[in-house]
């Protein structure tokens, strides 16, 4: 998480985006719930990252 507090103060989206990739430790209801939190912080909730992340976690709720 250090890793993508840093890289999110220069690249906030592809940040993000090393987080949410298939299988990766997020991926799942409890991850995105959590970068979900940290998505409104940083992009609002009107923002895509938002609005992809909610998605995925809606989508990781029901498996």
């Amino acid at each position: 998480m250090m890793f993508y507090e840093e890289a999110a103060l220069i690249y906030p989206e592809p940040a993000l985006e090393w987080l949410i990739q298939p299988g990766g430790r997020w991926d799942n209801e409890e991850g995105f719930s959590f970068l979900l939190q940290k998505a409104k912080i940083k992009f609002g909730i009107d923002s895509v990252q938002y609005r992809i992340l909610m998605v995925l976690w809606q989508r990781a709720k029901v498996e």
